[in-house]
């Protein structure tokens, strides 16, 4: 017998078989990140603000690349006008508008104006997800809506739980950039916030003229906003496939994780055209 012959084929085999693995891997996890949400009977019974006895009216509108999505505007008043207090909420991923219900409540008792909507995920029919990128897209519909339909001087608040955080800082930060230009809704005058959830510290101050598209007033994640989704399917490949242990691990003899994560990221940008390290805040703040 000749073991070398016998050698070359046992490792070309093993070279064939792992390469076959992770590419595999890599299409199963694109099409796991940007798959269409399977609609369920329950889709349609979930709570409303009526039922946390809240009023609210039924908004509709599109997206940049056409996309109808709704949401619930739930207004508050103020000695009998519209509260100049206004929140968008943004969703966690793959989850209905009323997700941030009790949020919603805790706000419109604090005088603010909410509006949640749903993400593309939840459109009739439902449209193809990601995580946190084409829903910064549904975010910028909302937020759109939002500014054409507050009072003159309201002023607005994101709010976000888990990637909907995500997704409410990378639009503040495209927001603030001058990435998405909302010029046509500003005043002469903005504030600025920083802060956290414990405290959050506000200065008014003057416009310049080349800067009166800055209206953003604050972005708050709550939960776990993910930096980068790059790091979020870094996570999940290695609680799903043996990617720890002296072979497999990052600094072992075949670092199947480092494989199987850049194999995602380059077909998940080969084929849907974007890059996963790049969708988060991370890359914008």
């Amino acid at each position: 017998m000749n073991w070398r012959l016998l050698f070359k084929r046992g490792m070309l085999g093993t070279f064939a078989g792992g390469s076959s693995y992770v590419v595999g891997a890599g299409i199963y996890g694109t099409k796991q990140i940007n798959g269409t949400r399977q609609s369920w009977f329950s889709d349609d019974f979930v709570m409303t603000p009526e039922t946390l006895r809240m009023p609210y009216k039924s908004v509709n509108f599109h997206t940049s690349d056409g996309i109808k999505l709704d949401g619930w505007f739930v207004e508050q008043t103020n000695r009998g006008r519209p509260s100049q207090k206004l929140i968008l909420c943004c969703n966690p991923y793959n989850q209905d508008k009323s997700t941030l219900l009790g949020i919603c409540r805790g706000f419109w008792d604090a005088g603010y104006s909410v509006l949640l909507f749903n993400y593309r995920s939840h459109a009739k029919p439902p449209q193809p997800r990601t995580i946190g990128y084409k829903e910064v897209i549904d975010a910028k519909a909302a937020l759109t809506w939002l500014l054409e339909n507050k009072p003159k001087d309201g002023k607005i608040g994101l709010v976000g739980a888990s990637m909907g955080g995500a997704v409410a800082l990378r639009l503040c930060a495209e927001v603030d950039s001058n990435s998405f230009d909302i010029s046509k809704f500003t005043s002469d005058k903005r504030e600025a916030c920083s802060g956290s959830s414990e405290k959050i510290v506000v200065k008014d101050k003057a416009v310049p003229e080349d800067r009166k598209n800055e209206n953003i007033i604050v972005a708050c994640a709550t939960d776990c906003a993910f930096s980068s989704l790059k790091r979020v399917l870094g996570a999940s490949i290695d609680n799903n496939f043996p990617t720890r242990g002296f072979l497999f691990s990052q600094n072992g003899f075949l670092p199947l994780h480092s494989l199987m994560l850049e194999s995602v990221c380059f077909i998940n940008k080969f084929w849907y055209g974007y890059d996963p390290s790049q969708v988060g805040p991370e890359s914008k703040l």
